[in-house]
């Protein structure tokens, strides 16, 4: 009977779960097992008839040490995958370059998009098209989410959406909050955009935007300039709270207030009040870890370096990372900022291999499922293919990694699922659950 409810629960839980958690749950069925049948063969002086009952602990093994990262085909045949997130439910909602964002559920997509604003997005460049999608912390009562894409005046443009009566479909209708003016360079086209949007753990939306400067072109410091929206972190209450009003936008109608701490804010003119951190060329995905808060951001190099930024939650916001006075840990011209010692450097770097290197910002993965991945920052390079992973739950400083080189795969987005289960969607069109391997 005990090795038939084993069975049973094993039918079950493989309609949920992916091979690695059908094992594990064929372990913990065995650990039962052993525990009950010793349960039944203790001797009646521990029956616990003429006492109180007495049972063994069940010890579950801590899990072995992270040997390596595996990709796990979820999905194919879809467009460049920009963002992959969920909106509370197990749904999962993937935004592509050309501006349409698609459902996947119980490992399908849906046949008509969730919404199509390709009409509205400039995606013919190398860095265009729609780059973020982030939905309100209480979306299902407001159905309200938000979009940031390069729009047709090459602008980056955050609109916010509504979801139609069907729960599958948006209204297609933007309402334009803030759009800024980009830069093009002749032969580079629109580049450095940023572009990612997260709610944090504050319900603050954050928007990131890279410095508009093309590889290998000299311009203005962005990035340094606190006056200019380019080459940031922006933090803005999108929820109709207290708080100043709108500061730095070139259009848009500014429908969302300026938290009153928030580092810069100073009023109408001055710094731009919207501004969190700044010091960054092309801050291309962040994330805040869902346990801790501490916010993880892959800020794209130039020639030498790519760069992880940390920030502990107990942040006040202010940082500056650095660029382009540093590129990670390496001088480029330092006299543009002030000391070293007001700078922000990274807390991962790594070197370029080849002439082509492009940091995929990830997750810290706290999904249920695979504890040896557990507590681990996953990131990659767009260019190489090379997945890595920090265990920043370790004690250990700098944090430990594991890589794993995936070739021909382009990871240019991560995202998680409601229970925490992480994914990388990459430029192909395909998308991979991402887990531990062997």
């Amino acid at each position: 009977m005990l090795c038939g409810l084993c069975s049973g629960v094993g039918v079950i839980v493989q309609r949920q779960i992916d091979m690695r958690s059908r094992r594990a749950v064929t372990i913990v069925c065995v650990g039962l097992l052993l525990v009950l049948g010793w349960a039944y063969s203790r001797p009646v002086w521990m029956s616990g008839a003429n006492s109180d009952e007495l049972f063994l602990p069940l010890v579950v093994s801590p899990p072995g040490p992270l040997e390596k990262i595996d990709l796990e085909p979820f999905i194919t045949g879809i467009g460049v995958v920009t963002t992959i997130t969920h909106a509370g439910d197990n749904r999962l909602f993937v935004a592509q370059k050309d501006g349409v964002v698609i459902i996947i559920e119980n490992g399908m997509p849906s046949a008509t998009p969730f919404l199509d604003i390709s009409h509205l997005v400039l995606s013919g460049g190398a860095e265009t098209g729609l780059l973020g999608l982030a939905f309100a912390p209480d979306y299902a009562e407001s159905g309200v989410f938000y979009v940031s894409y390069i729009d047709l005046e090459n602008r980056s443009a955050m609109s916010r959406f509504t979801v139609s009566a069907d729960p599958n479909v948006a209204n297609s209708q933007p309402e334009l909050l803030l759009a800024i003016e980009q830069p093009s360079y002749p032969g580079a086209g629109n580049i450095h955009n940023g572009g990612d949007l997260q709610f944090g753990p504050d319900g603050y939306l954050y928007w990131t935007l890279g410095d508009g400067q093309p590889s290998g072109a000299e311009g203005p410091n962005r990035a340094q300039n606190l006056t200019e929206m380019l080459g940031k972190i922006h933090r803005i209450d999108v929820s109709g709270g207290a708080g100043d009003s709108a500061d730095c936008y070139d259009e848009g109608n500014g429908a969302y207030t300026i938290p009153h701490d928030n580092p810069f804010a100073d009023g109408p003119g001055g710094d731009c009040d919207e501004i969190w951190a700044y010091g960054l060329r092309n801050p291309w995905r962040i994330s805040f870890d869902r346990i801790t808060g501490d916010m993880f951001i892959g800020d794209v190099g130039h020639h030498t370096q790519e760069e992880i930024d940390f920030e502990p939650s107990t942040s006040p916001g202010g940082a500056n990372y650095g660029w382009p006075c540093y590129e990670g840990m390496v001088p480029r011209e330092p006299g543009l900022c002030d000391s070293a010692e007001t700078l922000v450097f990274p807390a991962y770097a790594f070197a370029h291999e080849d002439a082509c290197a492009s940091v995929t910002g990830g997750y810290v993965y706290r999904g249920a499922f695979d504890p040896t991945l557990y507590g681990h920052y996953v990131f990659a390079d767009f260019c190489s293919g090379t997945f890595y992973a920090a265990a920043v739950d370790s004690a250990e400083t700098p944090w430990a990694v594991v890589t794993t080189v995936y070739p021909g795969v382009n990871p240019t987005t991560f995202g998680e699922n409601l229970a925490g289960d992480l994914f990388v969607g990459t430029a192909s069109g395909t998308i991979y659950r991402v887990q531990s391997g062997d």
